[in-house]
């Protein structure tokens, strides 16, 4: 076997194994989602609960993709990797006993520190074993789809795991992970920190004011993207009276969405010519073209289900460019963490003050009033995307 074999032989199996592990890592994230209701309607928690709770994975989340980050680009991410999935697996398990609420705030909390180790080593383990950019870049298009292929197996196992009871929704995702952390160090190859280069000043690429506009747009998406999937089961049951048996149904169209998104990236990518500006923007555009209904009318559960879908798909090709295709061109600096652990922070920053936010919103003033601030967010972004030149970002 030459070196160019065993270097294939290397590249596919690193590609594979953080595909399979990041698709995990959704199991045990998005089990919220289905089990917030049961949470509510066993009265382990309320509304207000579940939104800060969402906060607290959120905030932590963020704060944990800085650091993690910035630590990724300066340590074997082969380790970083499996420890963080071998930690979120564990307070999956603590949530499966129901603990008393503080408690669950603990253990969401340190689940979204631990999760927040895994994104940028699961792609810097990517960019490191393909050493030349285009390859590196398609092989991040290939990684962002286990983000879709992670919602739809998320929603489809917790929704299975409810049918046998709520601790399973969180039990079976920290098994799954706990076994993948256990592979993840037996054969993903190994790789030194000081393989990829000299690691520049931390954050320099911060000194980069285009790039600090990039910021609003990621903050935005995440209050759009996370919390559409947090509240949309809740939002189905309260418009339309339904109970949770008929909602869940509908609840599988937003996993799909989110693959879908993945899977059209790279082709909507390709109708914008390659322009980054131009695929977020339009982006947004149809995000508020499919929210706008619902300013006006409360649409039918059908047409509800494939407006907000569509949100789903626009939200996933925007995250699909900021946190897989965009951090490529830092791979030189060896900052390939650093960039999307920033965005991803942005991100989930805005994640974290919507979902807290909108539990008290609802409650006041209706969905509606949600809706409203996603439509107003996703203007904001388009505003700031305009004079945007993604060319001077580049490095």
């Amino acid at each position: 076997m030459t070196k160019q074999d065993t270097l294939e032989k290397l590249q596919k199996r690193t590609l594979l194994l953080c595909f399979i592990a990041y698709m995990l890592v959704y199991t045990g994230r998005l089990n919220l989602s289905i089990a917030s209701p049961l949470l509510q309607n066993g009265g382990f928690l309320n509304k207000e609960q579940i939104g800060v709770l969402g906060s607290v994975f959120f905030f932590i989340y963020a704060a944990g993709r800085i650091i993690n980050g910035n630590i990724g680009d300066r340590i074997a991410p082969k380790p970083f990797l499996a420890i963080g999935m071998f930690f979120s697996a564990l307070c999956n398990f603590g949530i499966a006993l129901l603990p008393p609420v503080w408690c669950m705030y603990v253990l969401w909390g340190c689940n979204g520190l631990f999760q927040s180790m895994l994104w940028g080593a699961a792609l810097r383990n990517v960019s490191l074993i393909y050493p030349l950019k285009a390859k590196a870049e398609h092989a991040a298009m290939i990684l962002s789809a286990s983000v879709g292929v992670g919602n739809l197996l998320a929603i489809v196992l917790a929704t299975g795991m409810a049918q046998i009871s709520l601790s399973m929704i969180f039990f079976v995702p920290g098994l799954l992970m706990l076994v993948m952390s256990i592979l993840l160090f037996l054969f993903l190859p190994n790789h030194k920190a000081e393989q990829a280069g000299g690691v520049k000043t931390s954050f320099s690429c911060l000194r980069n004011p285009n790039l600090l506009k990039m910021l609003v747009p990621a903050a935005m998406h995440g209050v759009v993207k996370e919390n559409l999937t947090l509240w949309t089961p809740l939002l189905l049951m309260d418009l339309y009276q339904l109970d949770f048996s008929k909602v869940k149904y509908y609840i599988f169209l937003m996993p799909l969405a989110t693959l879908l998104g993945r899977v059209l990236f790279p082709v909507w990518y390709k109708l914008c010519k390659g322009n980054e500006t131009i695929t977020l923007a339009s982006g947004f555009l149809l995000c508020i073209a499919m929210l706008l209904p619902f300013l006006f009318l409360t649409p039918p559960i059908w047409l509800t289900s494939i407006l907000l879908a569509v949100v789903c798909i626009c939200t996933s090709i925007i995250n699909a460019e900021l946190m897989s295709v965009y951090p490529i061109n830092f791979q030189k600096s060896n900052q390939v963490s650093t960039v999307s652990g920033i965005l991803d922070c942005a991100t989930y920053i805005g994640s974290a003050l919507g979902s807290a936010a909108f539990g008290f919103l609802i409650i006041g003033f209706g969905y509606t009033a949600m809706i409203s601030v996603w439509i107003v967010l996703c203007i904001v972004s388009v505003g700031v995307l305009y004079p945007v030149k993604f060319s001077s970002l580049k490095t």
